[in-house]
C-alpha cells in the first residue's frame, strides 16, 4: 500500500452524495449530504473547484474510486461517467468498487459470523449481498422484501449491516445500521494494489432493471 496517493473518491448509488479527498494518504476533505438531486450538473464544477482549492489538477491524482450500485441508477450513472470520463482524459485509473464490498469491507468490527449488507432501495425490496465469516461473498445479489429474506434459511443468524439493515428488526435478526461514506472508500482504495485494479471495473452494478415507479415514500 502506497500512503503517498492522492484519490478523489465519490459515492451516489446510495441516495445521497459523499465525496472525499486524500492527498498523499491523508484525508483532506470529506463531505456528505442527503440532498442528492442534480449531481449531472452539480458534481463536475464541485469536483474541479475541490482540487482547486487543495492545489491539484485531475492529473495529479493517483485513482479515481466509487461505489458501482446497486443503488440509484441516475446516481451510478452519473458517477461512473464522469470518473471515466475523467480518467481517460487524465489518464489516471478509475476503480469501482461495489456497495456491498464498501460496506463490508469498511465494517468497523469484525465480520467474525455470517453478514447480510443490505442497502435501501427506496422501495419495498432491500438490495442484499451475504459474506461468510472471512468477509468473503458468498453466493449473487439480490433485491427482495425484508420478510422473504427472513424466511430464507440461509440468511437465519447473520448480522445485518448497511442503510437497509433496520428493516430486518422486526424479524430479530442481529441489526447494526453502519453505513460509510467516501471518505472510507478514499481510504479502501489506498490498500488495492495495482495488480488487482482489474479486479475493480468502475462499471455498474445492478440487481433488478430500471423501472419508473414512484419510489416508496414518494
Amino acid at each position: 500500500m502506497n500512503s503517498s496517493f492522492n484519490i478523489l473518491a465519490i459515492d451516489l448509488a446510495n441516495f445521497s452524495s459523499s465525496v472525499a479527498l486524500l492527498k498523499q494518504g491523508q484525508l483532506v476533505y470529506s463531505d456528505h449530504s442527503d440532498v442528492f438531486r442534480g449531481q449531472d450538473v452539480t458534481l463536475l464544477p464541485k469536483l474541479k473547484a475541490l482540487l482547486k482549492e487543495h492545489g491539484l489538477r485531475f492529473q495529479d491524482l493517483d485513482r479515481f474510486v466509487s461505489t458501482t450500485g446497486p443503488g440509484s441508477f441516475t446516481g451510478i450513472r452519473v458517477a461512473l461517467a464522469t470518473l471515466q470520463g475523467l480518467s481517460f482524459a487524465a489518464r489516471v485509473p478509475a476503480l469501482g468498487v461495489t456497495s456491498f464490498q464498501w460496506v463490508a469491507r469498511t465494517y468497523p468490527k469484525s465480520l467474525h459470523r455470517k453478514t447480510l449488507v443490505l442497502l435501501e432501495s427506496m422501495r419495498l425490496e432491500l438490495y442484499g449481498q451475504l459474506f461468510d465469516e472471512t468477509g468473503q461473498e458468498v453466493g449473487t445479489p439480490f433485491s427482495l422484501p425484508p420478510k422473504v429474506i427472513a424466511q430464507n434459511p440461509h440468511y437465519q443468524g447473520a448480522l445485518c449491516i448497511g442503510n437497509g439493515a433496520k428493516y430486518m428488526t422486526e424479524y430479530g435478526f442481529d441489526v447494526d445500521e453502519f453505513m460509510p461514506q467516501a471518505s472510507h472508500l478514499g481510504t479502501l482504495a489506498l490498500k488495492i494494489p495495482e495488480s488487482d485494479f482489474m479486479n475493480y471495473p468502475c462499471v455498474p452494478v445492478y440487481t433488478r432493471e430500471a423501472d419508473t415507479s414512484k419510489p416508496k415514500n414518494a
